[in-house]
């Protein structure tokens, strides 16, 4: 089964996607106007450090909560200076689906930040609600930032310390309302596709296995050849 919803972006150098009825076509020139957050499952915690206690939760869980608040909420985990942001990366999305299949077939998945369940919206728009790129410096140039910019800051102390490759942009923010009309929501497979598009109509949900992210059998298949 194809999702029946179509992305379209209206702009040649973008990512193009639609659906016809032989199946679905993908086209991407330059992803550089399309930004993505990617999500992952929540650890449990058990009220150590005066943190209330919570259960773990899949990363298709926290997905489904951000669909069912139509937001996203801000965080300050590795922003120096305590700053609440929603972050994205820019970084083309079959880029990132060649990382989420390398560290699946290597057994690995842990060795990212993330897993393949991400909120996607056209730059343009994500420039609008106050999105910024982050400012990829030492951090001995911190303090060299106005005040005002500081939420920016991203450290990069190579070769030890290396980020850019994700491209990101930053929203500072608490919460990040999110429209359905600007948002795509990719998750890993057709099946987790048409469970949140039953539970959620409105939201366009893609699987990633369209775009060549292998199942998780098939990653083990490769990884045992």
């Amino acid at each position: 089964m194809v999702s029946p919803w179509c992305l379209r972006y209206e702009d040649e150098k973008c990512l193009q996607i639609g659906c016809r009825e032989d199946g679905f076509r993908s086209h991407v020139a330059d992803m550089g106007n399309f930004a993505i957050h990617w999500t992952k499952a929540v650890p449990a915690s058990d009220g150590f450090f005066l943190e209330a206690a919570r259960p773990g939760r899949a990363a298709s869980a926290v997905l489904d909560q951000i669909l069912g608040d139509a937001g996203l909420r801000g965080g300050n985990g590795q922003i120096r200076g305590g700053h609440t942001c929603v972050c994205f990366t820019e970084a083309p999305l079959v880029e990132m689906i060649s990382v989420f299949a390398s560290v699946a077939i290597a057994g690995q998945p842990g060795a990212l930040r993330y897993e393949p369940y991400g909120i996607g919206v056209p730059k343009e728009w994500l420039f609008r609600q106050g999105a910024r790129p982050v400012i990829y410096q030492p951090e001995a140039e911190y303090e060299q930032l106005p005040q005002a910019l500081r939420w920016r800051h991203c450290r990069f102390e190579p070769p030890d310390i290396d980020f850019t490759w994700e491209r990101e942009w930053r929203v500072s923010t608490e919460r990040l309302p999110l429209d359905p009309r600007q948002t795509w929501v990719f998750v890993p497979n057709q099946e987790i596709a048409d469970r949140l598009t039953e539970r959620h109509g409105q939201w366009r949900v893609l699987p990633l296995e369209l775009f060549g992210l292998p199942s998780v059998g098939d990653a083990v298949s490769r990884r045992e050849a």
